[in-house]
């Protein structure tokens, strides 16, 4: 993101600031928060996009430029007609296990998502059998379906 702000300052307009997006489990929503905020809370502006759907209706104006909006998967799932409309720069999936099933309504709204750059945490892929751990790569990696 800093980098891409210093190349649209130089006059690269293909490098206009767009928002990043973090996707985890609803109680870490406010924890992903408070951590940009510690650590680059001076550089990058953060947006917690959850809670009830007057509270996220009202978030969605903030959700403009080179900020990282931070959302539970089933927010994603039930937000994607929103969420669905941007571009972002970085997609971060924390407990990307989540999306192990293929099928799932929530793994195919975290599919949807478009992003130049895609990452995901998980503390469980080994436990994981081999359709289970193409679908986390399939995230990481868009390909073809399985046979």
């Amino acid at each position: 993101m800093h980098a891409r702000r210093e190349k649209f300052a130089g006059g690269d307009t293909s490098q206009a600031p767009v928002p990043s997006l973090v996707v985890c489990p609803p109680t870490l929503v406010g924890h992903w928060a408070f951590e940009f905020d510690k650590f680059v809370g001076s550089q990058i502006r953060t947006v917690s996009y959850a809670g009830a759907p007057a509270e996220r209706a009202r978030k969605r104006g903030e959700v403009v430029g080179d900020v990282v909006v931070i959302t539970s998967y089933e927010t994603l799932r039930n937000e994607l007609e929103f969420i669905g409309t941007f571009n972002f720069c970085y997609c971060v999936l924390d407990e990307g296990h989540v999306i192990k099933n293929a099928k799932s309504k929530t793994t195919q709204a975290v599919k949807a998502v478009r992003a130049q750059h895609r990452l995901l945490l998980s503390g469980t892929p080994i436990q994981n059998n081999a359709l289970e751990l193409w679908s986390l790569f399939d995230f990481l990696m868009p390909g073809p379906t399985p046979p």
